[in-house]
């Protein structure tokens, strides 16, 4: 059987209005809010996709 790995506990923090907090400390509603969202990865512009307006 796999051998079991101890875990250690790790705080989650977002920015919240400006500030950080624990998401831990939000409300329920909150927490369930934050599950739900999603990450997106931005690529960086390059030269081809900047419009130059004159």
């Amino acid at each position: 059987m796999e051998e079991e790995k101890q875990r250690t506990r790790c705080e989650v923090y977002s920015r919240v209005v400006g500030y950080l907090r624990p998401v831990d400390q939000w409300n329920e509603g909150k927490q369930a809010e934050f599950a739900e969202r999603q990450e997106y990865v931005v690529q960086p512009a390059t030269a081809a996709t900047i419009a130059v307006s004159e």
